[in-house]
């Protein structure tokens, strides 16, 4: 009787650090916090922050301008609005070609839907009408609309002038573990790191928000960026504001590096839980043995 108590009772044991073993292995392989997905986390919540960095949108060879002069006087810009000048040759000609009114509208659609923009060259200029050669690399967006209207009074072209220029090749490709990755085509001139994440569906449970590359180029040099997107530091990185042509690599973390390796051990596992199974039945029967003898 005390024989069968003794089985019964290692039984109920082995079974029990059976499970307890399983959970555990369970765990060990399974385990996140939840501050591993969250961005920001030593930042204090309802409390300002200011951003040291502040946005500067600096014009680099390469880029592509769209300009836009506007005045009370619209005839005085036209010499210098590309698509005033292809719009107007386009309505005059279908005007003479169909002597009708109507068609203007459909060359003002066409042109429309084709912006032609100014390339800055290697030199940082690019080609003004009338103005000719005019420096653009290294100005801000902002410096260069005053730069223009500086001019266009200071040479009597146009007395009130406002002029626009907008970036139109403001592009950025996020790769790596990110639930969409692709190449952003942004209208606008500024876009953050956080927008572009947001833009590809947010970084996945498998990529690592504490270490974010940020590619950027300057000049002939691109120079890889490490952000910490946990760490409200970041907020006064040169990476908060993305360049154009930036290039955003999320890293995979240890879970996504190791899946495979885990997938490997599972049969590992099994075999660890089959072996304490094994036991639970061996044990009581050797000690039923040394008994008898």
């Amino acid at each position: 009787m005390k024989s069968l108590f003794l089985q019964t009772e290692t039984k109920r044991h082995m079974t029990r650090y059976l499970l307890i073993t399983t959970a555990l292995l369970l765990t060990l392989s399974s385990c996140r916090t939840t501050k591993e997905y969250a961005y920001l986390v030593d930042a204090e919540r309802d409390s300002a922050m200011q951003i040291i960095n502040t946005y500067t949108n600096t014009i680099h060879p390469g880029d592509q301008l769209y300009i836009q002069v506007h005045s009370s006087s619209p005839e005085s810009v036209i010499p210098f609005n590309q698509e005033t000048n292809k719009l107007v040759s386009a309505s005059a000609k279908m005007l003479q070609e169909a002597g009708i009114a109507q068609t203007l509208g459909e060359g003002v659609a066409e042109g429309v839907q084709n912006l032609e923009c100014y390339l800055v060259r290697n030199d940082g200029t690019i080609e003004f009408p009338v103005l000719g050669s005019v420096p653009a690399a290294d100005l801000t967006i902002d410096s260069l609309e005053n730069y223009l209207q500086r001019r266009l009074v200071a040479e009597q072209y146009v007395s009130d002038p406002i002029v626009n220029v907008r970036l139109m090749n403001f592009r950025v490709a996020v790769v790596g573990e990110v639930n969409a990755p692709q190449e952003l085509h942004v209208e606008g001139n500024r876009l953050t790191l956080f927008e572009a994440l947001a833009m590809c569906g947010d970084i996945t449970l498998y990529g690592r928000r504490d270490n974010v590359t940020v590619l950027r180029k300057v000049n002939d040099a691109v120079t890889p960026i490490l952000c910490n997107l946990q760490s409200k530091e970041f907020l006064d990185s040169p990476c908060y504001y993305l360049n154009p042509n930036d290039i955003i690599y999320v890293e995979p973390n240890k879970k996504k590096q190791k899946q495979s390796y885990r997938n490997e051990k599972i049969p590992s596992y099994l075999s660890l839980a089959v072996s304490i199974l094994a036991l639970t039945r061996t044990i009581p029967r050797t000690i039923q043995t040394i008994q008898t003898h």
